[in-house]
């Protein structure tokens, strides 16, 4: 086996070679004569049979480090760390043992290097600190005391002749240095007067910085005040089999404190220019004892459950150290139990453990410390903070996250309220499974946490529909460089950025590796915080996950503490602000942690969510341990769970070889005598129709009409327009409906482009279409005396078969040719004209007798209905109306006046009782306005049975409006000119909110990621549609055609299915609901928006009748802009913007707040009645204030804080500018909020901020909060 693996060594590159070589009998073969991985003997982590010896005392040295760090004898200078087993976590501490025996590594050189042979060749020199000598620290300032002390010291050992400890000569050395080099006083005489004052009786030994998460935390915790949870408390509870003495514990507690400086810091921050923490000379850890012995068992639980609930929701004076308290019960049967409640802004969970070793150690000793060693400084840490370079570790952030455009969030926007404990949810992987794992990893040279963190990002991939994402991770942040860092009790736990860009292309093992070398290129830099990292960005906030894997000695942590002191039980509870936080506990049975805000996840949700995770990590698993490890993609890893497999496709149900026009001929033979087309004065039965169609579809057979060739419509609104668009459909031709609203630039264009072989217009029309030689078709003028003479002269009697024989019935292929060619606007600026087949037009006939003329019919009484037709012919949502006239109902034409006038329009449907009307909800929402709703007979009212909706999202207030409106409802038909009409369809019967609904027969709705994989319920994906509907394509545009009508993977050899570029979620009940487009979403300050959220809560307004909300430039950027028309008989005035700023502000994030909102009288409509964006008037987007200057004195002094902190001119915030649009964020806020509260003597909470980010919003706060006036601050004595 060591031969053969040297060989491949030698042959392969390093990261090919395996970890380990077995040699076995044979190889286990499945029945199906492939090899059976599950079969195969599992490695044990061991180093290479006769492995390299050390070659030096470096080498030696590592390579026992290495055996002592992963408990496995014997390695050798050449053997792999990770390959032997090794994590992030344990290279932490093969780095700091390194230093101890004067070898200079970090984690990454453990990374990158992984053998000791490579890493004794890269280690620098270190000199280790004596470990005997007990390290102290000294406030600056005492320094050159103490340097002066320990001369003396020295100097008496010289004259003495005794040698000289070198250790005290290095220890004086450092003296020296730190007097020589005066640091800049971390805050002034005057500010320290201040932080003594909020200490109050407390001595301030020192005063220290924060790390960069105590910093977020601070923030955090400072964001509520009052009775409001602190999610950052943590409570620690041990269950004993035997009784505690308090007094013993009190003095244990005692010369806890005494030795841990840290653990007796308070936190301040009013009048300073940033936080800070000051260390207490003295301060004692309070303790209560209840004795709930007498309690019968049920009442002592209940007493015990809720002291423990009262003591979690007690909140920390952050100026009052010491920040933790313990709460000792005497439970009886000589039982009890410790609770240890502490503030996280004190120490992490590697923390944790040292504090509870050490606190049971010294109960034992009834509080003596004697020969226990002296333990390190957290100062040490942060005086190590101050001296990293902060500009090449953002220089090499800022190469991580570039390109990064959007935040990975998953919470649902503007649902966050106050704060919460998380509920937890829990998973344990099988013993079998983890094995796996930690065997998967050594065998491709990955740690465990690169695999976790991979299939995290690949569950997130699918929650947001990103394929770029990032979720916090928690960092142990104990570097090297600090003496005993692992020994010290601290918050060294940092939050940072880790980002995974998905490649469908790329192997899984390759993204694995990708991932850990990404990683590893920041690790010696993730001291940064976190906010530091978002500003670099240019974003709030990055992600709202948070990833924790916890150290892997807590097992053994754990028994030892059990073991020792009689611990029967040990359980913690503690939380973070992250809507989501995933905690993986790498025990013998890997435990997996979902802490999820039940405010914002319910508990299907979150179980959901960690099913996921825990599927794709052992799908994983099961790649990387299988035969095609090195082969499988990305895209190919199933991300679904088993119960969520799509539903079988809908079924193929065949069409009949009948057109629609084939199928109004039998209507007329069946109802003649019904009246079928109204319009104005004139109106048509049946079969005066079918008469007028069979004489003109003669004369286009004469023409030469027939498959595969296009007859141009050039009509304007009429009877006639009606009867030759189902003429040209008896010929088996497809018609090309002109809208003669167009410029005529463009119609000839399309003319041009389809090359028809007429054009069907009339005298009045057809001139503006020609060009400079002439027509560009042969012309047919419909009112001409010649044709009208031929048309006469034709028989009226149905076509036949022999007159069409290419179009015959029984044909094959007969529905296969196009029946239509309607053209759309293209990305490049030329339209492009999308050639529909017959099929697409009588599967949709079939699917609405089904789904939407039954229903109709019944809610009427069974009669027959009357239909307006309002849309433009050139606009394939035209057909509609006409699947009613074949259907058998009564269509009414509307002209171009009559249908775009929203009085009149609803005025018609009153006067002749129009039953269905078919709009866009922009338009809906006029007519709706206009009284279409209304319902009184006895004036003349009538209230249609169905409103058809389509063509754009429908807002919510058309949606409910129309849902909660007696004898009426509305139906969404959502399609893409691309597939026939309509592909999918939604009752405001079937749901409370807007829907796109389910697809249409024959059709179906894949919903996929940019891998082209099923997206998991409730996600995001884009929309494919495949089916009876879909189209040939885009006219003579092979490539763009090819570009949308792709492969369909699920459908049989040869099908297409076709890329709609909208976003959409399917529903647990299996509707889909339309979130915006793919191609185009709207991002403001790097958050996806969907403008039509901010429509729908603008209208909700009662001073707004219409709004809309588009995207401007402005700047090099791009801007909200809400536009909206005040109600009628309102009083809109110049305050209609902020009270409609105060409204949206009240229910959506900030950056969803548009830039302007302007008011207008009406909000412009194109000819296919949406919203005409080019026409509506420019905003004044000139800042995002009034420029106001200050009216009161407290407006003034914010006016000058806001500058000052955020760094602008003395006059460069004006009193309604707002804060974060300034450029300010959250540690500027916390800045901002303490300077403000000692300038003004007021209370202020973070939150106030937040909520009133305007100097004079939060001004108006602080005069309310006058009466609550802070104290002044006085110096103690």
């Amino acid at each position: 086996a060591g031969s053969l693996r040297a060989a491949l060594a030698d042959a392969l590159p390093a990261p090919m070679v395996p970890g380990a070589v077995l040699l076995i009998g044979e190889l286990p073969l499945t029945p199906s004569g492939k090899l059976d991985v599950n079969a195969l003997p599992a490695p044990t982590p061991a180093p290479a049979p006769g492995g390299r010896a050390p070659a030096d005392e470096r080498e030696r040295a590592l390579c026992d480090i290495f055996s002592a760090v992963l408990g496995v004898p014997g390695i050798g200078a050449d053997d792999d760390f990770f390959t032997l087993g090794g994590d992030s976590l344990t290279s932490i501490t093969v780095a700091t043992r390194a230093r101890e025996h004067g070898l200079s590594i970090g984690p990454r050189d453990v990374f990158e290097r992984r053998t000791p042979a490579a890493l004794a060749a890269a280690a620098g020199e270190h000199t280790p600190r004596n470990p005997a000598a007990s390290d102290v620290t000294l406030p600056a300032t005492e320094a050159d005391r103490a340097a002066a002390a320990l001369k003396a010291v020295l100097a008496g050992q010289e004259q003495s002749g005794a040698a000289v400890d070198p250790a005290l000569r290095a220890l004086l050395d450092r003296l020296t240095t730190a007097v020589d080099t005066p640091e800049t006083p971390l805050l002034t005489p005057e500010e320290t007067a201040r932080v003594e004052a909020a200490a109050g009786a407390s001595r301030v030994a020192d005063v220290w910085p924060l790390s960069p998460l105590q910093e977020g935390m601070y923030f955090h915790a400072t964001y509520d005040t009052g009775d409001a949870l602190d999610v950052y408390l943590s409570q620690e509870t041990l269950d004993f089999d035997h009784r505690l003495d308090a007094t013993r514990l009190r003095a244990a507690c005692r010369t806890l404190l005494e030795r841990n400086t840290g653990l007796r810091a308070g936190f301040v921050s009013d009048g300073l220019p940033r936080p800070a923490q000051f260390i207490a000379e003295h301060a004692e850890f309070p303790l209560a004892e209840h004795d709930l012995c007498a309690l019968p068992s049920d009442e002592r639980r209940a007493r015990t459950d809720e002291l423990l609930a009262a003591d979690r929701r007690r909140r920390f004076d952050l100026t009052a150290p010491p920040l933790a308290r313990l709460l000792l019960l005497h439970l009886g049967d000589g039982r009890d139990r410790l609770v240890v409640t502490h503030h996280l802004i004190l120490w992490d969970g590697w923390s944790a453990w040292l504090f509870l070793e050490e606190l049971l150690a010294l109960y034992e000793r009834a509080g003596d410390a004697t020969g226990l060693p002296a333990p390190g400084s957290y100062r040490d840490y942060l005086t190590w903070l101050d001296r990293q370079d902060t500009g090449t570790a953002l220089a090499a952030w800022r190469r991580a996250l570039a390109g990064f455009d959007e935040p990975t969030l998953v919470a649902p926007a503007g649902r966050e309220g106050g704060p919460v404990i998380p509920a937890d949810f829990d998973a344990t992987l099988s013993r079998e499974t983890s094995d796996r794992l930690r065997t998967a990893a050594r065998r491709h040279g990955l740690t465990p946490n690169t695999l976790l963190n991979t299939a995290w990002a690949l569950v997130l991939s699918a929650l947001t529909g990103r394929t770029d994402v990032a979720f916090g991770t928690a960092v142990a942040g104990r570097p090297a460089d600090v003496p005993d860092a692992a020994g010290i009790i601290g918050m060294f736990l940092n939050t940072v950025p880790a980002r995974i860009a998905l490649d469908p292309g790329e192997s899984l093992l390759d993204l694995l590796r990708r991932a850990q070398s990404e990683r590893a290129a920041v690790m010696p830099y993730e001291y940064l915080g976190l906010g530091t990292l978002q500003r670099e960005t240019g974003h709030r906030r990055l992600f709202d996950t948070l990833f924790v894997l916890r150290s892997a000695d807590g097992e053994e942590r754990a028994a030892t503490l059990r073991r020792r002191h009689g611990i029967t039980g040990i359980s913690n509870v503690d939380g973070t602000h992250f809507p989501l936080t995933l905690i993986v506990t790498p025990e013998t049975r890997l435990r997996v942690t979902l802490a999820a805000r039940p405010d914002l996840f319910d508990a299907d949700t979150a179980t959901v969510i960690l099913a996921r995770f825990t599927t794709v990590l052992e799908r994983l698993v099961d790649v990387l341990t299988g035969p095609e490890a090195g082969s499988a993609r990305t895209a190919g890893l199933d991300l679904l769970l088993p119960g969520e497999r799509t539903a079988p496709a809908a079924a193929r149900e065949p069409v009949p070889d009948d057109t629609v026009a084939d199928l109004l001929a039998d209507r007329a033979a069946r109802t003649p005598d019904a009246v079928a087309l109204v319009f104005g004065g004139q109106s048509l039965t049946y079969a005066e129709l079918d008469a007028r169609i069979n004489r003109l579809a003669r004369l286009l057979l004469a023409r030469g009409a027939g498959p595969e060739k296009a007859v141009a419509l050039a009509l304007p609104r009429s009877l006639d327009m009606v009867t030759a668009l189902f003429a040209v459909l008896r010929t088996g031709a497809a018609y090309l409906p002109l809208d003669l609203d167009h410029p005529a630039d463009r119609l000839r264009l399309m003319v041009a482009d389809t090359g028809p072989l007429c054009l069907v217009s009339t005298t009045a029309v057809a001139p503006a279409l020609r060009g400079e030689e002439g027509p560009l078709a042969p012309e047919l003028l419909l009112d001409t005396p010649s044709v009208s003479a031929e048309l006469s002269a034709l028989p009226h009697d149905g076509i036949t078969d022999a007159e069409r024989p290419a179009f015959a019935r029984g044909v094959p292929g007969r529905l296969e040719h196009p029946a239509y060619i309607i053209y759309t606007s293209g990305s490049t600026g030329r339209p492009k004209g999308v050639v529909t087949p017959y099929r697409g037009l009588t599967n949709m006939q079939l699917n609405h007798q089904r789904e939407i003329f039954d229903p109709a019919i019944a809610s009427a009484g069974g009669r027959r209905l009357r239909i307006a037709h309002t849309v433009s012919f050139a606009f394939d949502m035209s057909w509609e109306e006409l699947l009613w006239l074949v259907e058998g109902h009564e269509v009414h034409v509307c002209d171009e006046e009559l249908r775009r006038d929203a009085e009149a329009l609803v005025a018609y449907c009153d006067r002749h009782a129009v039953d269905v009307v078919n709009v866009t909800p922009t338009y809906a929402q006029l007519l709706i306005e206009e009284g279409l709703l209304e319902q009184d007979p006895a004036a003349g009212r009538h209230r249609p049975a169905l409103v058809l909706l389509g063509g754009e999202a429908v807002p919510d207030s058309v949606w409910t409006r129309l849902r909660s409106t007696e004898g009426t409802y509305g139906y969404n038909l959502y399609g893409p000119t691309e597939y026939t009409i309509n592909t999918l369809g939604g009752s405001t019967t079937d749901s409370a909110t807007p829907t796109v609904g389910l697809p249409i027969r024959g059709t179906r709705a894949h919903v996929l990621d940019t891998m082209l994989r099923p997206v998991p319920p409730g996600c995001p994906g884009e929309l494919y549609i495949a089916g009876t509907g879909l189209a040939r394509g885009y006219h003579e545009r092979p490539g763009l055609t090819a570009e949308r009508f792709v492969a369909d993977p699920f459908g049989e050899p040869g099908e297409r299915m076709y890329r709609t570029g909208d976003l959409v979620r399917r529903r647990p009940d299996g509707l889909l609901d339309f979130l915006g487009r793919t191609d185009d979403q709207v991002k403001i300050r790097g958050y996806r928006i969907e403008p039509a959220e901010i429509t729908a809560a603008l209208s909700a307004h009662p001073e707004v009748a219409r709004a809309a909300v588009v995207v401007v430039p402005s700047a090099g950027t791009k801007r909200l802009v809400g536009y909206v028309v005040p109600e009628e008989g309102g009083q809109p005035g110049e305050d209609l913007p902020r009270r409609l700023r105060d409204h949206l502000r009240s229910g959506l994030p900030d950056y969803m707040v548009p830039a302007a909102l302007v008011p207008v009288d009406t909000l412009p409509l194109t000819v296919n009645g949406k919203l005409d964006v080019k026409a509506l008037p420019a905003p004044d987007l000139t800042g995002p204030g009034t420029g106001r200057p200050p009216r009161t004195p407290h407006e003034e002094t914010l006016c000058a804080l806001f500058a000052d902190v955020l760094g602008l001119p003395e006059d460069g915030v004006g009193a309604d500018d707002d804060f974060f649009d300034l450029g300010g964020h959250s540690l500027l806020a916390t800045r901002l909020v303490g300077r403000a509260r000692a300038a003004l003597g007021v209370e202020l909470a973070i939150r106030d901020l937040f909520e009133a980010p305007t100097v004079a919003e939060l001004a108006r706060r602080t005069a309310r909060s006058d009466a609550a006036a802070r104290p002044a601050l006085t110096a103690g004595e």
